[in-house]
């Protein structure tokens, strides 16, 4: 699609780590602004994920585009007491929580044959969410592997949202932002790096063209 006269910005950044709330709130306010609202009634969750929920609006471009938050009638309680809230594209895994906690941490199950704890509590990783689901589903879309000695000028015009590392896609995940663009960069034991650059435009994928890398996909 056409690029907006003027990008979606990143000042919602500012918010962070403090309040991933207001963040997630703006961003989405921001980027989906032509996306007209399906609606949504109240649910009776914690209140981050109410807030998203709210934000959402109903539009699958957010909720479902890539990994899926369920509503709480489709909640499940697994054996462990907590309930499954989100699950991956490919059923590789699901998150869980306890709905009873105001922002609750947030487990995996799947990865492993043990839970494995998200690093953010549920605000944030509804944020790194809502980042994911662009960097990962585009329309507009660079991936591929990276070099280290890469990375610099790859980063260099964008802001590092300032969360801690997410631990999926990959065990190490890093997001960075810049206006109509996110950037999901996943860091391996093995010392690859795999980058995925989500837009609604093309136009913010023009400032990868300069990059030598050999992308897998790219719609620049």
């Amino acid at each position: 699609m056409s690029s907006p006269e003027v990008l979606p910005p990143v000042d919602w950044v500012a918010h962070l780590p403090g309040d991933p709330v207001a963040a997630f709130r703006e961003f989405l306010a921001g980027w989906y602004a032509d996306v007209p609202p399906v609606g949504h009634a109240r649910i009776d969750a914690p209140p981050p994920l109410a807030a998203f929920f709210e934000a959402a609006a109903g539009r699958r471009e957010i909720l479902t585009a890539y990994n899926e938050l369920l509503g709480p009638a489709e909640w499940e309680k697994d054996d462990s007491g907590l309930w499954r809230f989100a699950v991956a594209n490919q059923g590789s895994w699901s998150a869980l929580f306890d709905p009873a906690e105001e922002d609750p941490p947030v487990w995996y199950w799947g990865m492993s044959s043990e839970l494995l704890p998200e690093r953010c509590r549920l605000s944030g990783f509804l944020m790194q969410f809502a980042l994911t689901q662009v960097a990962m589903c585009g329309p507009a879309l660079a991936m591929g592997e990276i070099e280290r000695e890469q990375l610099t000028s790859l980063l260099a015009p964008l802001r590092q949202v300032p969360l801690p590392a997410a631990s999926h896609p990959a065990d190490v995940t890093h997001h960075y932002v810049g206006p109509g663009l996110v950037v999901v960069l996943m860091e391996y034991p093995d010392g690859r790096f795999e980058v995925y650059c989500g837009s609604r435009w093309r136009s913010p994928l023009r400032l990868l063209r300069a990059l030598d890398v050999d992308w897998d996909v790219f719609h620049g």
